[in-house]
């Protein structure tokens, strides 16, 4: 009994000692030590904020076709509700009253079309042959092109400058194939009239599917809508703030694995309605360029080596098959989906896991051990997921907890992974090895 005693009071008089050195341990000379259980690395990801909101899709472009009565009497149509067209098919007929003052209407928008034609395509002869000066910084390479109305400036900044170019070409030539999509049904119509002597085929400049037919001849008389599709929902006021023109968006369709790549192509700058009691809602659309590869698309790529031999051999089965993969994801107005806006993206951001962001700032797991207080800039929050701008790189370690036991410059221990020791880990050449020793040792 009494060495029990004598044990006891050795046990005590032990621990009271220690106790006694680490509280007068004002210079931190005592090492401590921080039992770390849940500790991540720090990894590259693309983070995006996204906002989702529901839609629905609808045309992209309404057309309205009207008839002048002052110019003839109207005969049939050629077309019925639901029929799709494209540019130059015939919509109606109707007979001239006068074949002179016709005939010279014509001539007279044939020669302003074909004028129009002309400037346009000297405007794109000459952006095409503007070399855009390498020095980005010289006052002197801004330039103006005037044809008549057309009126172009090129910016001092090169990269800027180029897009431009390319920008103004694209939206000239479509304007010219327009143009010399008029000419052509005015030529067509001239010609009919030259032959028949009095009636005339009023053809479409538009493509699309025929929504609305007026058999009574009220105006508009056809109305067209376009083939392309857009997806429209609402921003509440604090949505409309966050939501720009441009954002890149996708759709997912409802019982479709459809989705398609788009983005936002417009903002109503009034709302639906003004009510002082009830918040505002502002109407958006997102039009789309593409679409992304469902679940099927998917499996199909994994066997790209052998859909290419196909198309050697078999070219019919590969129509066949996109045939009916076209039927089976086919688009209509009125479906129903959700549309995820991309508010903000960091491409390739460092990051990390957000139960590792303490207090503004992350405990570093030093290779020698030891535990580092970083105070870091972030950005995004995906997910969970936290971007590092700028205090930490790629692949560091870090301590999430417990944290009362993450002290800066203590040493760390953390549990053994029994499963990832093997003979290279336990070397005391690594740098694991003081972690490893000083674990035992606390034990």
């Amino acid at each position: 009994m009494r060495k029990n005693r004598w044990l006891q009071l050795g046990i005590i008089l032990f621990i009271a000692v220690n106790l006694f050195l680490v509280l007068q341990d004002d210079e931190m000379k005592i090492d401590r030590i921080s039992y770390v259980n849940d500790w991540s690395a720090s990894f590259t990801a693309d983070l995006k904020n996204e906002m989702y909101k529901p839609v629905v899709l609808s045309a992209a472009n309404e057309e309205q076709i009207y008839f002048d009565r002052s110019k003839g009497i109207f005969q049939e149509f050629l077309v019925s509700e639901g029929d799709e067209v494209t540019e130059g098919t015939g919509l109606y007929t109707y007979r001239v009253e006068n074949y002179y003052e016709t005939e010279a209407d014509f001539l007279q928008q044939i020669e302003r079309v074909n004028g129009e034609i002309e400037a346009l395509e000297s405007a794109i002869s000459q952006i095409e042959n503007y070399a855009i000066p390498s020095n980005e910084f010289n006052p002197s390479s801004s330039v103006l092109i005037t044809e008549e109305d057309i009126f172009v400036e090129i910016p001092e900044s090169q990269l800027e400058a180029e897009f431009m170019k390319e920008q103004y070409l694209v939206e000239k030539e479509h304007e010219l194939t327009a143009k010399n999509l008029e000419l052509t049904s005015l030529e067509n119509q001239l010609s009919e009239l030259r032959s028949t002597g009095d009636m005339l085929t009023v053809e479409s400049p538009y493509a699309g599917i025929i929504k609305h037919i007026s058999t009574e001849l009220a105006e508009p008389l056809i109305i067209i809508e376009s083939v392309e599709l857009q997806a429209s929902g609402n921003l509440t006021e604090v949505e409309r703030t966050e939501v720009k023109e441009g954002m890149p968006a996708v759709l997912q369709l409802e019982k479709s694995a459809v989705m398609l790549e788009g983005v936002v192509d417009s903002l109503a700058h009034s709302p639906a309605s003004l009510e002082v009691d009830e918040e505002s809602n502002y109407k958006f659309t997102a039009t789309f360029t593409e679409g992304l590869e469902d679940e099927e698309t998917d499996e199909d790529t994994d066997t790209n080596e052998d859909e290419e031999t196909d198309e050697d051999t078999d070219t019919n089965e590969d129509k066949e098959t996109d045939e009916d993969t076209e039927t089976d994801v086919e688009l209509l107005p009125g479906y129903h989906g959700t549309l995820m806006i991309t508010l903000e993206e960091s491409i390739g951001a460092v990051a990390i896991f957000e139960n590792a962001f303490i207090d503004h700032g992350v405990w570093q797991m030093n290779n020698d051990g030891t535990l580092q207080r970083r105070e870091i800039e972030t950005g995004l929050f995906d997910d969970h997921q936290v971007e590092i701008i700028n205090g930490l790189e790629s692949g560091v370690n870090v301590a999430a907890g417990p944290v009362k036991q993450l002290r800066n410059g203590a040493t760390f221990i953390t549990p053994i992974q029994w499963r990832e020791l093997n003979r290279g880990s336990l070397s005391p050449d690594r740098p694991e090895w003081k972690s490893f020793v000083s674990g035992i040792l606390s034990r």
